[in-house]
């Protein structure tokens, strides 16, 4: 998980994290209603770190706690003693090679454009046949490591591959950074789209604000 809040953070162009208290990282977002993130390492090993992540939030404006986990259901119901929601279904931490990559090509008519606005992030952008938007990602990079982020495929050109489209270019960026490894978190949908692309699952995911 430090891996990827490093490659996140300069995915988003953010602050490094700070460790505010062993095993609990601090990252400022300043997103609206999403001012911080407080990130849990090793939760399962040292159950406390959640305690303290979440007393910690109470100090914060808009925090969101981040545990990765292999036990949601438990981490949850230690979040919701201190007065923090969890989504229903968690989230999940995914990693793989990033060579060799699958190969997804664009259909006919798409366009895709790769940029490059700083040392730390290449972004991705698919255009439809009439020049709208239809596809876009970036990628944050730290070292050796790549953190796919902002996946995202508009509504009107779902289904045709683009997103796995965007996710070979930008893995073939990455790699040509001198990245090997990608690290991700995936939305539940997100996930059944990875899995296809050769990404494992590490572990769940528990998300939590307050009610």
């Amino acid at each position: 998980m430090r891996a990827w809040v490093a490659g996140w953070a300069r995915s988003r162009d953010l602050p490094s994290a700070e460790e505010v208290a062993a095993g609990v990282l601090r990252t400022p977002v300043g997103a609206p209603g999403r001012d911080v993130e407080l990130l849990v390492l090793d939760a399962d090993r040292h159950p406390r770190r959640t305690d303290v992540a979440a007393q910690a939030s109470w100090d914060e404006r808009d925090p969101w706690v981040t545990v990765p986990t292999a036990d949601p259901g438990r981490v949850a119901d230690r979040l919701a003693e201190h007065g923090l929601a969890t989504a229903t279904v968690p989230e999940w931490l995914m990693t793989r090679s990033l060579a060799p990559s699958p190969r997804t090509p664009l259909p006919p008519g798409y366009a895709a454009t790769t940029r490059r606005p700083g040392p730390h992030r290449v972004e991705v952008e698919v255009d439809a046949p009439d020049g709208s938007p239809a596809a876009w990602g970036q990628v944050g990079l730290d070292g050796a490591v790549a953190v796919p982020d902002r996946i995202a495929t508009s509504g009107a050109h779902r289904r045709r591959g683009l997103g796995s489209a965007v996710m070979t270019l930008l893995g073939d960026a990455a790699l040509g950074s001198g990245a090997d490894r990608g690290v991700l978190v995936a939305s539940d949908e997100g996930r059944r789209l990875y899995l296809t692309l050769g990404w494992e699952v590490v572990g769940a995911v528990v998300v939590a604000r307050r009610r």
